[in-house]
């Protein structure tokens, strides 16, 4: 009995290490998730049977290692209680899975000590058969818990963008489509599919002017190069698996849940963790695609997995996780791969800076419904979208996001506004502005303003992304006591290089021959000429501000940038017959600040 025991243990324990550290769901581990609760409630009728030897030493006055024999009977029936609750399925029950894991190892552990002298008393050969056992078990489990077992699928912009395709995989790459399949289930990511079903991400590649930029590299470059586009906006499309233009949105949860490896400039890849500075342009990025857990979806992803996968993902709803959850996920690099303008530095000054996730799919905001997961809306400053689909909870979310109306990220920042000693800031800053004017004046006399602006809580530059199609500008007013203005400068409908004298942010792409690149043709872009507040930097406007008569003793002068996520010019050519194109996109005030001037010298006030 006593190797009956000791063997059953072993292969029981092998079995738990092959389900919590190994994801490779394969036959092998698939059969075993199946027949583990058989194997553990074996081992418990052995241990007990065991046991019973012990009880009768008990009587007989002999009580070396029954209380060591008792608490693993007890331990390993609370690891078997838990089992049965798991085993029904019907839920991703992750709080019993952890505690009848470590209710295990506890049993295995106590059951060891406590069989380990009876087992020095068997015969040499079940004894090195034993141990083969274990040494052989632990040498395999330690080589496939080293190894993420993947299929590698590598897509290359500049590749992309002559046409060529990436080569041929087992997996079913409609997946890279699919959202449904991942809320299909009860108990599974309904709630996270909604979100990311409105999202950006999801929405990006069925937005008019993104499909209008795409058929104008058609026309320019052929049908295939439009690879170069789909590469990031619909992965599923670069890569075979979706025609162009198809109406179903080429991006799905796979994209980021497989994402391996970045590949940034001189073909370098940038691993999770810390990162360097900008790298240069973007090359591409590299899936490592869970080939054998993904056979257990089906390929259109529309519906939930099918019997016995449904079951078997509901046992290890952790091994799920781990098989989809790759290094990657939340390190900036794998945002990089495709927003690498958009990202600098992991370190600014003496201020570290918060990493993507933490901003953009940060927990605990108002505009998150998914409990304890981070949000996958992707909040950020794209007005356009939410106003194409008329979602209007979306828009509104994105307009409080972009007025900052939520507690901010980083608790402890030096740059917080505190409304007393120990208060905490209920809103995020994410541009400061203040007003400085540079000499006295009296009326009849120009008035030489400063504004100041200050990124102090954005951790890229603003604005950054597609420079070219935005409109941000500075809009400066100043009024008398009354409220009158008498001056105003700033004003919506142009473009960074704009000839106007406005105060802008932004940015001109040029080509090769130092020609302005319109309608976001970035494929035939060369360099960028720009102008951006850089994380935790601050830049100056001048301003002269014409005095006239009449006005005094004191002007009030108000500052604030506006911004716009489409300019007129874009929207003419992309939006020609939406009401209001000629304006561009409503701005949104993203800082303001007020500050009261007092005129030099009397004043000869106009009644």
């Amino acid at each position: 009995m006593t190797a009956a025991a000791f063997t059953g243990l072993l292969l029981t324990i092998l079995s738990g290490l092959y389900i919590h550290l190994t994801e490779t769901w394969t036959t092998p581990y698939r059969l075993n998730l199946i027949l583990h609760p058989v194997e553990g409630a074996l081992t418990v009728a052995l241990l007990a049977l065991y046991l019973r030897g012990h009880v009768q030493q008990k009587r007989q006055g002999r009580r070396s290692g029954v209380a060591a024999g008792w608490l693993s009977a007890l331990l390993w029936g609370g690891a078997l209680a838990t089992g049965l609750l798991i085993a029904p399925g019907a839920g991703h029950h992750v709080d019993r899975i952890l505690v009848h894991r470590w209710l295990a190892y506890g049993a295995a552990a106590v059951a060891l000590v406590h069989v380990a002298p009876a087992w020095t008393r068997l015969a040499p050969a079940p004894r090195r058969a034993a141990l083969t056992l274990l040494l052989a078990g632990l040498a395999g489990l330690g080589a496939l818990a080293a190894t993420r077992p993947t299929q590698p699928v590598t897509v290359d912009f500049e590749a992309a963008l002559a046409g060529e395709t990436s080569p041929p995989t087992n997996t079913d790459l409609r997946l890279l489509s699919a959202t449904k399949t991942c809320g299909a289930t009860d108990g599974c990511h309904a709630e996270l599919t909604r979100e990311f079903e409105a999202g950006t991400h999801r929405l990006a590649p069925t937005a008019p002017h993104f499909r209008k930029i795409v058929a104008l590299l058609e026309e320019e470059r052929g049908a295939e190069s439009t690879r170069f586009c789909a590469s990031c906006h619909a992965p599923g499309e670069a890569l075979g698996a979706a025609p162009p233009n198809h109406p179903r949105p080429a991006f799905g949860c796979l994209v980021c849940h497989a994402m391996d490896q970045a590949h940034i400039a001189d073909e370098t890849s940038v691993a999770a963790g810390p990162e360097a500075g900008y790298a240069g342009p973007r090359k591409g990025y590299t899936l490592g695609l869970p080939a054998a857990h993904l056979t257990m979806f089906p390929p259109d992803g529309e519906m939930e997995p099918a019997g016995i996968d449904r079951y078997l993902i509901e046992l290890n709803p952790l091994g799920h996780g781990r098989a989809l959850r790759p290094d990657l996920l939340k390190a900036d690099a794998l945002c990089r791969s495709c927003h690498q303008e958009h990202i600098p530095a992991a370190q600014t000054g003496a201020f570290e800076r918060l990493g993507c996730v933490d901003c953009h799919m940060r927990l605990q905001t108002p505009f998150s419904k998914s409990g304890s997961d981070r949000p996958h809306l992707f909040l950020a400053a794209n007005v356009v979208l939410p106003r194409l689909t008329e979602d209007r909870e979306r828009l509104a979310s994105t307009l409080s996001w972009l007025s900052g109306n939520f507690p901010p990220a980083a608790t402890d920042s030096f740059w917080e506004l505190r409304t007393g000693n120990d208060a905490r800031p209920s809103r995020a800053f994410w541009l400061v502005v203040s007003i400085e004017a540079l000499e006295q004046a009296g009326v009849e006399a120009n008035l030489p303003v400063r504004v100041h602006t200050s990124n102090v809580g954005i951790g890229h530059p603003f604005p950054t992304g597609v420079l070219d199609m935005y409109d941000v500008w500075l809009e400066l007013r100043a009024a008398d006591a009354d409220g009158r203005v008498f001056f105003t400068s700033g004003r919506p409908g142009g473009i960074y290089h704009t000839e106007d004298g406005i105060h802008r942010l932004g940015g001109t792409f040029f080509d090769s021959a130092g020609r302005p690149i319109l309608r976001h043709r970035v494929w035939e872009k060369s360099r960028v000429s720009k102008r951006v507040v850089e994380p935790g930097r601050t830049i100056e406007d001048d301003f002269d501000v014409r005095i006239p008569s009449g006005v005094g003793p004191r002007i009030v002068l108000t500052a604030r940038w506006l911004y716009s996520r489409i300019n007129s010019p874009f929207m003419l050519w992309a939006y020609p017959d939406l009401p209001g194109a000629r304006d561009g996109f409503e701005a949104v005030e993203m800082a303001a600040a007020r500050q009261q001037i007092v005129l030099e010298g009397p004043v000869d006030r106009a009644q």
